[in-house]
């Protein structure tokens, strides 16, 4: 007979599976360039047709104060992507990128904090949002896309290395002559680094709801957007090969070229979208509630040996399960 325990721990590991590609997933809903010069014009409609609406409720509590403390559980995903530097305007092509996708994603913090939200009319709301992400990180990044890779046909090892376009420009634009010197003969290198990130969000948003009674709403969608204080640390690290053996991804002769760190606010777009969720003067219960940030604006970040940067931009989202709030 199989234990209680090992049966428990597969149920809780099939489930937290379930929920990581949910959540990796969630975040393709969240707008790209071009797209989101488009969505901040209906963002900017959006929030004037709302403000035309009479409030029928009256503001108990002004925006920045502080409406109640919050419980809850769940799971946060934050990323740091480098655009391709000879493609920078096609988005869905990257420099390097995380070998899982899911490097960045953690538990939620049990408690937080809650800003008020208010009725515009009985379909409609506004309100402010706050979040702490918690540090995450990601190392030997993968060089290249998907596709950017070369099979041993005599065995489960593949070389993956940047497309030829972004080692001439990383060649040409950004590599010193040490690098030069190091890639040298050595007819498999890559360019591949590590990450490591800190995040507050704060934002607006405005949005609909379904009304079931006074206390009840369904299906919540809210846009606005956020401002994220943002400290990255980025480390650059050349490879003589960058190999996968079955499942196994490594940096073989790695050689650390550079590092920088940056604390800086992007500006970024907000999804919001909650299932179910009670309401009342004491209390709010929430269920299965989405947060997503998407910043379209580049990190910039300076590296101290290297001149120009990589298309850093940063990504947020978590999901709530079930979440409690106290109010005061």
């Amino acid at each position: 007979m199989v234990p209680i325990k090992i049966i428990e721990s597969s149920i809780y590991s099939k489930m937290s599976v379930l929920c990581k590609e949910f959540i990796v997933h969630c975040i393709r809903f969240l707008p790209t360039y071009p797209e989101r010069t488009f969505v901040r014009h209906i963002l900017v409609l959006f929030a004037i047709i709302l403000a035309l609406i009479p409030v029928v409720k009256a503001e108990e509590k002004s925006w920045y104060e502080i409406d109640g403390i919050k419980f809850q559980t769940g799971q946060q995903w934050s990323s740091m992507y480098f655009i391709s530097p000879s493609k920078p305007d096609a988005h869905e092509k990257m420099l390097f990128r995380e070998q899982s996708g899911k490097e960045g994603l953690t538990t939620l913090s049990p408690v937080s904090i809650v800003f008020p939200e208010s009725l515009i009319n009985s379909f409609s709301f506004r309100g402010a949002y706050f979040f702490y992400n918690k540090p995450v990180g990601a190392k030997d990044l993968k060089p290249g896309d998907h596709e950017e890779y070369e099979r041993d046909p005599n065995s489960n090892r593949s070389w993956y290395r940047q497309s030829s376009d972004d080692r001439e420009w990383l060649f040409n634009n950004f590599f010193n002559s040490e690098d030069k010197e190091f890639i040298d003969g050595k007819s498999k290198w890559a360019l591949s680094g590590d990450w490591a990130m800190e995040q507050l969000a704060m934002g607006y948003y405005f949005g609909l709801f379904v009304p079931i009674g006074k206390y009840y709403r369904f299906l919540k969608i809210g846009l606005g957007f956020s401002a994220i204080l943002t400290k990255a640390k980025v480390t650059l690290n050349l490879c003589e090969e960058f190999i996968k053996n079955d499942r196994t991804y490594q940096c073989y002769g790695k050689k650390e070229i550079d590092s920088a760190s940056k604390t800086t606010i992007v500006v970024s777009p907000l999804l919001h979208l909650t299932l179910w969720e009670s309401y009342s003067e004491s209390s709010i219960f929430q269920i299965f509630s989405f947060y997503g940030n998407n910043s379209s604006s580049r990190l910039n970040i300076k590296y101290n040996k290297h001149s120009g940067n990589l298309n850093e931009s940063v990504v947020n989202t978590h999901l709530e399960f079930f979440s409690y709030t106290y109010r005061f």
